[in-house]
């Protein structure tokens, strides 16, 4: 193997791709093994996007709850201006 394919194969196949497989090595069933390869996939995924798994939740949190754009003014400061 030439010296960029393992590199390619490494960035794909880190530890936290290979936790997955350790609970379907550790319970062998069918539903384990969609479990794990699905997590594989994910984690594959998100490795090769270069991203970490706190990065990639806190993108989905934001996804799901969307961007408020801050914090803005408080309440309180907004209603005792006068116009």
């Amino acid at each position: 193997m030439g010296d960029e394919t393992c590199v390619r194969y490494r960035r794909l196949l880190d530890a936290r791709a290979c936790l997955p497989v350790l609970v379907f090595v550790v319970s062998w069933s069918w539903t384990t093994f969609y479990i794990a390869l699905t997590g594989m996939i994910a984690f594959s995924v998100i490795s090769s996007a270069g991203m970490t798994v706190p990065v990639t939740l806190r993108l989905v949190r934001r996804v799901l709850v969307g961007h408020g754009g801050g914090a803005g003014r408080p309440i309180a400061a907004a209603k005792s201006r006068k116009p």
